[in-house]
């Protein structure tokens, strides 16, 4: 809803009108007339002219319709109104003035007002409506609205007349009206101390100026869901108004597209507008001290940038979209005070710069942006004054823009004078010298002077590493003419970025990790019976001395704590080696399966493994996954401290495991699993290769015996799934 969709709509006394039409009948009009009484009238004949004498009104003397009255309805049916040659002169005059206004005037359904200096001129007066007329070929306006209040216009055309519509007026509706070939602005809504004017819907097509221009400290205005198109100007320019909310509108073909100068004090909306096509800058925001509240708006195929921010306060800058723009996706020059916040926009496609910085006064954030096949992805220019330039995390994507082989980076830096440099997307052009990293390349290198980046950060997400990157091992390297080179940087594995400080750039950069195995393994689902708790440790019998008073006592205690983190089972397997369908109920064949033939049994919090794409996990995996404290005596890194655990599943090996050892030593092992690279619970697998006669903690002959982890909270429980592969 917009923020002036609550706005009373005035002048629309319909029911007064409806019963005075009922009530009385309309009077005839055969000739051009002076009407100083309500009512209704009707035209029977075409009017040529204009004899009656306007005075107070500058630039206008005469009329051929001159309404001087309260509550009048005029139709003019099939019949035209035109000039005969009389200068200074307007076809149908609502004449009002600064002392005497006269509301509840209905013009309408008027085909054709031409050849006067303004077609309809409404002046001084409240609640007016002009409805379905058609006014051309005038040498000044169409339709000329000054300081009329409460006031529709519908429906309405103007066309071939020096300007279309000149609406100005506190709370005003103009809508769907079209203006077209006017040598000047289409619409010309003036705003200068005025407010609560709503221009929705209308079309401004092929004039020579502006398709809607206005001009003024008022407001707020609310311009919605107009098109502008083959204007000459811009198809929405406006100036210096103090309050203006431009949504949902059109503007193709023109000089420019969507201009806004606003007050110094204003503000500003400027939300799902879409610009293209336009000779110059898609979208043009200026005016130092004002404030522009611009999202979800896009610009694509302008031969100037999609979105131009001169010296502009932009408080919100969010989720735009430009491309194929001949110049930048993104413009900001100039010395504003910056925007706060930008972020999640996207430019593609445009002939230089996706995003381009130049002589930027300000140091606010750029946030989440992604940019892919511009000439330059980004391009910052400090060619007449230093700045600092503030990335965060945006993302440098391949061109075909799919997040597939792309780098997201944030960059802090204080450019200084004529020092110029960008950043695209590259792909490799060598032999690499380690394991890249999804092919994150990037090209930074230097346009202009010796710039040096203070800090410059490589991010990515733990959805990004594949179950065989070591992300541990993460470097970063630069390649040149002379070939590859370590760069090293700082790794930070939990926050999954690599950073450096005073980058010289003029090379391709990228990420490398170590690679680990992986493989498919086949689980099935295992029936368990006969389950049987012991009774929880409850501590030994407490120890005991006595003492006296002015005794002071030295002793040794021991003690023994039941874990919170961790549970195990222990038992024997049976089964069959089967061939079945998906059911599993029906069996063609099945073979005996004894202990001694192997396999594993496997325990995970995940109800539905099947075939899994696995690898070893480490005992800090299980730390992340159930929120342990990596530093405490039980934690899954101190517990599940043995490596190279190499587990055999079916004609699979799952190799670097971590793996606990369990009950008397060297028995059983339980080796640690992982299907994704940063595993949550249900990520996780535990297994223990199948013994023919184990000997389990308690001195039990088994097949298995394993541990897992669960919740730490007292009382917590977890539900384990068991699986087996039988050999």
């Amino acid at each position: 809803m917009s923020p002036l969709s609550n706005m009373r709509i005035f002048g629309c006394t319909f029911l007064f009108l409806f019963l005075l039409a009922g009530v009385s009948m309309a009077v005839n009009v055969s000739s051009c007339e002076n009407i100083t009484s309500p009512g209704v009238y009707q035209l029977t004949a075409d009017l040529s002219g204009a004899p009656n004498n306007v005075s107070g009104i500058s630039g206008i003397s005469w009329a051929c319709i001159k309404i001087a009255s309260s509550d009048v309805v005029l139709e003019c049916g099939a019949h035209s109104i035109t000039n005969d040659g009389t200068a200074d002169a307007v076809g149908i005059l609502v004449n009002g003035s600064g002392s005497v206004n006269y509301p509840n005037v209905t013009i309408r359904d008027c085909p054709s007002i031409s050849l006067y200096e303004d077609g309809v001129y409404v002046y001084y007066t409240n609640e007016t409506t002009v409805h379905n007329v058609t006014s051309h070929n005038n040498t000044a306006w169409g339709f000329h609205v000054y300081y009329t209040d409460y006031s529709n216009f519908t429906g309405n055309v103007a066309y071939n007349n020096s300007g279309g519509f000149y609406p100005s007026g506190d709370y005003l509706r103009v809508h769907n009206n079209t203006a077209r070939n006017n040598t000047g602005n289409g619409f010309d809504v003036y705003t200068d101390g005025l407010a609560h004017c709503n221009v929705t819907e209308n079309r401004a097509l092929d004039n020579g100026g502006s398709g809607f221009w206005g001009f003024g400290d008022g407001g707020p205005l609310l311009l919605e869901n107009n098109i502008a198109r083959g204007n000459g100007g811009g198809g929405i320019v406006y100036e210096r108004p103090s309050s203006l909310f431009v949504y949902n509108n059109t503007v193709e073909y023109n000089g420019y597209g969507i201009e806004m100068y606003m007050n110094p004090a204003g503000s500003s909306e400027c939300k799902n507008n879409t610009a293209r096509y336009n000779s110059n800058d898609g979208f043009l925001f200026a005016e130092g001290g004002a404030d522009y509240d611009v999202r979800n708006n896009l610009a694509h195929d302008n031969n100037g940038s999609g979105f131009y921010l001169g010296d502009a306060a932009v408080n919100y800058f969010i989720n735009n979209t430009a491309y194929n723009n001949q110049l930048h996706g993104f413009e900001h020059t100039g010395d504003g005070s910056g925007v706060s916040p930008w972020g999640n926009n996207t430019a593609y496609g445009n002939g230089l710069g996706g995003l381009y910085l130049s002589n930027w006064y300000t140091t606010e954030l750029i946030e989440g942006d992604h940019y892919y096949n511009n000439g330059y992805d980004i391009l910052l220019n400090a060619s007449d004054s230093g700045f600092t330039c503030n990335l965060s995390r945006v993302v440098v994507d391949n061109p075909s823009g799919g997040y597939q082989k792309y780098t997201t980076l944030s960059i802090n830096d204080s450019l200084s004078l004529n020092e110029l440099y960008f950043i695209n997307w590259t792909a490799n052009e060598t032999a690499y010298p380690a394991t890249s990293f999804n092919d994150k390349l990037v090209n930074i290198s230097v346009l202009g002077g010796t710039p040096s980046i203070d800090s410059i950060v490589w991010h990515w997400t733990d959805a990004e590493v594949l179950i065989t990157d070591d992300e541990s091992s993460a470097t970063l390297w630069k390649y040149n003419n002379t070939g590859w080179s370590l760069l090293g940087g700082s790794l930070d594995t939990a926050a999954n970025t690599l950073s450096l400080s005073s980058l010289n750039p003029a090379s391709h950069y990228g990420v490398f990790m170590n690679s680990t195995n992986a493989t498919y393994i086949n689980l099935y689902g295992a029936n368990v019976t006969n389950i049987s708790r012991h009774a929880r440790y409850q501590g030994g019998s407490a120890g005991n001395a006595d003492t006296e008073g002015g005794n002071v006592s030295g002793v040794n205690i021991s003690s023994s704590t039941l874990t919170e983190k961790w549970a195990a089972f222990y038992g024997n397997v049976t089964g069959n080696i089967v061939l079945t369908d998906v059911v599993g109920t029906n069996i063609l064949y099945s073979w005996l399966w004894e202990p001694a033939d192997g396999g594993v049994v496997c325990l995970s919090t995940n109800s539905s493994l099947a075939t899994e794409y696995v690898a070893g996990a480490s005992g800090s995996d299980i730390d992340n996954a159930w929120g342990f404290t990596a530093t405490a005596s039980d934690s899954g890194a101190n517990t599940f401290n043995g490596t190279d655990c190499d587990l055999p599943v079916g004609s699979a090996t799952v190799n670097d495991s971590a793996y606990a050892d369990t009950g008397a030593a060297g028995g059983f092992r339980t080796c640690a699993v992982k299907a994704t690279s940063s595993p949550a619970k249900d990520q996780m697998i535990f297994c223990s290769e199948i013994a023919p006669s184990g000997t389990s903690w308690n001195g039990l002959t088994v097949n298995f015996e394993l541990m897992v982890p669960t919740p730490e909270a007292v009382g917590s429980t977890e539900t384990y799934y068991f699986y087996a592969n039988l050999n």
